[in-house]
This record gives structure tokens, C-alpha cells and sequence, in this order.
């Protein structure tokens, strides 16, 4: 499994918050994941915060991924919220500056990280709208 600590330091870093631990809600033997056990981390942001992160993911990090070529149009879960998938954590400029400290925890693989937005909006044709006004850099359309 995942080591749970590394990744709520990581998440720490990235957002300037503190976060909190999840746990496994349900076991599953062939995973050796038992109910119960820490399984990663994970943080709320709203206001100043939240604004700062999304300007911070858009300006910095996601130019900053290999052959980006824009974020999907089908990430959108059907009542306005949207899903990004990071599969590589370098890529925050954080990360990067905390490399010597990095290396006291066992990173043999690189570590990715799920970024959900929830939006006022009701639909996805309405939140689709709401953050392109926010310069989310969405793929072109393949129509």
C-alpha cells in the first residue's frame, strides 16, 4: 500500500494546508488492504486558498506536463463537478523545491494526485462554461 504519511506531506506542500488521513472503508484481500487501515490524504480548499491553488494549476502546473494537450472534456461527473488526474507530482514547483527532504521517504515510484472541483454549478454544460471563464485549458473539441 501507499505510505499514507508521505502523502499527506506532499499534499501539505502543494496546498499550504493541513491534511487529513483517509482510511479504507472496505477490505479487500487480493489488494492486502484491510478495513480500517490508512490509506492516503486528502484536503478542502475554499476561498483565497482555493483560488490560489487553481491559479497555481493552471498558470504553472499543468503547462508544465509532458505532451499536455489540454484537459478532457469527459471528466465532468454529470452534476457540475470535474475530475483532474495528475499522474505525476513533480510537476508542483513545491515538490520540487523540498527535494532533499524528499528523499528521507521511500519514493521509488512517482506518486500522481486526484484534484476534484466542485462547482455551483447544475449541469456540465454550466460548468463547463464557468471554468473556461477561469482559463481552464480544456482540449479541443473533436467535432
Amino acid at each position: 500500500l501507499d505510505h499514507p504519511v508521505a502523502s499527506a506531506f506532499f499534499l501539505e506542500l502543494i496546498t499550504g494546508q493541513q491534511a487529513t488521513f483517509t482510511r479504507i472503508r472496505k477490505g479487500n484481500a487480493r489488494y492486502k488492504a484491510r478495513q480500517g487501515f490508512l490509506e492516503g490524504s486528502k484536503t478542502t480548499l475554499a476561498g483565497t486558498q482555493m483560488y490560489n491553488f487553481m491559479d497555481r494549476l493552471i498558470t504553472i502546473v499543468l503547462p508544465r506536463i509532458t505532451d499536455f494537450g489540454g484537459l478532457k472534456h469527459s471528466s465532468f461527473d454529470g452534476r457540475g463537478n470535474y475530475s483532474i488526474g495528475i499522474k505525476d507530482i513533480n510537476t508542483f514547483l513545491e515538490v520540487e523545491a523540498q527535494h532533499g527532504n524528499l528523499l528521507n521517504f521511500d519514493n521509488n515510484s512517482s506518486r500522481g494526485c486526484g484534484v476534484m472541483i466542485h462547482t455551483s454549478a447544475d449541469n456540465d454544460a454550466e460548468a463547463k462554461v464557468l471554468l473556461s471563464a477561469l482559463r481552464f485549458p480544456f482540449a479541443p473539441s473533436s467535432k
